[in-house]
């Protein structure tokens, strides 16, 4: 019985193999007839044989990556797990992302004219500051339209990925990303900390989600321990999304821009900035002053953030002369500086420098001096800490680095939304608003004036150079 079980299963696969290379062999004849009815004109145009080319070649890339998409799933014991829409095969979270932006973008359209309205009724009934009124309008404008844009970028990101559909869908939470961005520092700079602000910060924390889940480099540090080969290691970078070999790839970043990396670039270069900042006014005007930026902890935002908009823009210039390098880090860290004076400013009449009346100041918010030191911090930065802070970074193992990055950052989070708010509750105070809810009554009582006058010992504050409304939402 079980010879004759073997001998059909022999021929079986027999006919089997038979049968693919009579399949193989039409193939190839058919094809040659094919060539051999095409024109000969068609051989002396180099466009169109171009262009049939590259259809080849797409048809062929396709079909490779269908390929390797099923031999992942083969491979590796953790592959994500799939639900159908439809027609389209996608993955269980893109389908779990694709119902909540749809769902944030439906939301988010009524409370645009919910936050319209109520600031148009401040600004008519004389509720807002009038010396800056029209950069408060301006300003209402610039939330109203990042607002749209990130409703309708929410929806058609979210469409595009219920189709199945993986091209650009980084780029496009990035692009999010950035526009959310705005959108809480025009909305701040209009109402403060307000009610809004913690469904905006609940998008971030899904931005930040898709981004890491998308990021072709995490999902192979993630499978790294099954995907040892160099084969699975292809096989796992789509052709439809951007990935980087650090220092190895010409044309390349440097590093990964994703979520861990630049989180820890940011802690670091805000704890080195606070120091380097430190030195520097002992040094020159003599004395110890508390040169912190945020609440608890020896952290300098606004170098954190300088760090972090400097990576992202010298990405792709590490290689570069050191003289390219200083000009454009001189560039963004002026640009960058110039922006925070005016949001604090604005946002809660803080002024934290002021360069009046010194070489090239540009309204005192930035000058020549201190870009050529963010010149000379970013050839510094590329060039010599941000290499040793990636080779010590990647020396962490994988699950070490996301358990650890994810405490720190919800740490950090709150010390920055408790800055923000301790900040807020000064900023009332100043402006002669009554001290109603409790966190006001807390921030009253534990953060009073004189401790963030001596906590934030740079800044200065006068609520008439703001431009928010005088009644919050």
């Amino acid at each position: 019985m079980a010879k004759q079980t073997a001998k059909k299963t022999a021929g079986a696969t027999k006919a089997k193999a038979t049968a693919t290379k009579t399949q193989s062999q039409k193939k190839t004849q058919a094809q040659t007839k094919t060539q051999a009815m095409t024109p000969k004109s068609a051989h002396k145009n180099p466009v169109r044989n171009l262009v049939e080319k590259s259809k080849d070649a797409q048809a062929s890339l396709k079909e490779r990556e269908s390929e390797a998409a099923q031999r992942i799933e083969e491979k590796l014991p953790n592959a994500p797990r799939k639900v159908m829409v439809g027609s389209h095969a996608i993955e269980t979270s893109s389908f779990i992302y694709s119902i909540l932006l749809i769902v944030a973008a439906i939301f988010i359209m009524p409370l645009c004219g919910n936050i319209m309205w109520r600031a148009i009724l401040d600004f008519t009934h004389g509720s807002a500051y009038a010396a800056n009124l029209a950069i408060s309008i301006g300003v209402l404008l610039v939330e109203a339209i990042c607002m749209v844009v990130f409703s309708v970028g929410a929806i058609w990101l979210a469409v595009r990925m219920l189709k199945g559909i993986t091209y650009w869908r980084l780029h496009i939470t990035e692009g999010l990303m950035v526009d959310l961005t705005v959108l809480i520092l025009a909305h701040m700079m209009l109402f403060g900390i307000s009610t809004p602000l913690i469904f905006f910060d609940l998008l971030v924390l899904l931005l930040i989600a898709m981004h890491s889940s998308f990021d072709p480099q995490l999902a192979l540090e993630r499978a790294n321990e099954e995907t040892t080969t160099q084969t699975l290691k292809q096989m796992l970078h789509s052709n439809s999304e951007r990935t980087y070999i650090p220092g190895k790839s010409a044309g390349r970043g440097y590093i990964t821009l994703n979520f861990f990396n630049l989180f820890w670039i940011f802690v670091i270069a805000s704890i080195l900035g606070l120091i380097i900042e430190t030195i520097y006014h002992a040094i020159v005007f003599g004395g110890y002053q508390d040169r912190a930026g945020i609440l608890w902890g020896p952290f300098s935002p606004i170098y954190g953030f300088g760090a972090v908009l400097m990576t992202i823009a010298l990405n792709h210039f590490h290689s570069k002369p050191v003289w390219l390098i200083f000009f454009v880090s001189a560039l963004v860290g002026g640009t960058f500086e110039f922006c925070t004076s005016y949001f604090m400013e604005y946002a809660f009449g803080i002024t934290a420098w002021n360069y009046s009346g010194t070489f090239l100041s540009i309204g005192g918010r930035t000058n020549f001096m201190f870009m050529c030191f963010w010149g000379l911090l970013g050839v510094v930065w590329i060039k010599l800490l941000l290499p040793i802070m990636f080779y010590f970074v990647k020396k962490i193992p994988w699950g070490v680095r996301y358990t650890l990055t994810t405490v720190c950052a919800v740490l950090l989070l709150f010390d920055g939304l408790a800055t923000l708010v301790t900040i807020d509750c000064w900023y009332m105070r100043e402006a002669g608003d009554p001290v109603t809810t409790q966190v006001e009554k807390f921030c009253a009582r534990h953060y009073d004036n004189e401790y963030m006058q001596n906590r934030f010992q740079t800044m200065t504050m006068d609520p008439a150079n703001a431009t928010r409304t005088r009644n919050s939402l």
